[in-house]
């Protein structure tokens, strides 16, 4: 499998789930993590689907590999089921990125922040990750964070739900599909 990690640079999104002041457990190690999340029709979804669309060929990837950007509306479905209200995912995408490395966070003017992680969920801000196929533990693509860019306060309200960014980690039901088809 081939290791090219490609530099990603979001436009302005939606962060959710930061964990960037401490590093929070996760599946074993600590890491700092923010999800992105933008709406299905923008032009960001449409770039991240052509740079993921590009690691996929380029690693002969299958349709039950991991695929790191997450559909919002099924997300809401499955906390539906569970009996939890995640509406305001519909219609967006969700790409979380996470790394045990220290990461640079800035506001706007490019200044550390000062602020604490509650003060930046659903605002909207810029990301840096790198995204690059793995091969341990199964396949797929993973996405590394470098740095976040807190731009502005959004109108986007996150209802508690009892969802966590750990949520993202939900196991997709695989498709007996060896064929390589990239997954958009």
């Amino acid at each position: 499998m081939k290791s090219e990690k490609i530099k990603y640079v979001t436009g302005k999104v939606y962060l959710i789930y930061p964990t960037l002041k401490e590093k929070k457990e996760w599946k074993g190690s600590s890491k700092y993590s923010v999800a992105a999340m933008f709406k299905k029709d923008s032009a960001e979804a449409q770039k991240i689907k052509e740079v993921i669309n590009h690691i996929w060929k380029e690693n002969k990837l299958t349709r039950r590999d991991h695929n790191p950007l997450i559909d919002g509306d099924e997300y809401a479905e499955i906390k539906a089921q569970e009996g939890k209200n995640a509406d305001w995912a519909k219609g967006h995408y969700f790409i979380k990125a996470s790394t045990q490395f220290d990461i640079k966070v800035v506001d706007g003017k490019k200044q550390p922040w000062t602020g604490e992680d509650a003060d930046i969920s659903g605002n909207y801000g810029r990301v840096v990750f790198l995204l690059s196929a793995y091969s341990n533990d199964g396949k797929g693509i993973t996405c590394y964070l470098q740095a976040v860019q807190i731009l502005e306060k959004s109108d986007l309200e996150i209802k508690s739900s009892g969802a966590s960014i750990d949520d993202f980690d939900y196991e997709e039901v695989p498709i007996d599909d060896d064929s390589g088809d990239v997954p958009f």
